[in-house]
């Protein structure tokens, strides 16, 4: 059983933030709520964006020669 301490956001901020994004008039299809959260996702971007980037020189090298 985990402790208070562990839960680090206010449910009443989720709650209004998830509101405000579902009544927007374009909601976002995904969200991100939390540091830690945003953190997870940010690393996991930029390292798929490291590895895409390794692979621009192949990915150009194929199209036809002008």
């Amino acid at each position: 059983s985990a402790g208070d301490e562990l839960y680090t956001l206010d449910p009443q901020k989720i709650a209004q933030a998830i509101f405000e994004i579902a009544t927007s008039e374009r909601p976002p299809v995904r969200v991100t709520l939390g540091g830690d959260a945003y953190e997870v996702v940010q690393n996991a971007w930029q390292s798929r964006l490291a590895f895409l980037q390794s692979q621009e020189q192949l990915a150009r090298s194929v199209a036809f020669d002008d």
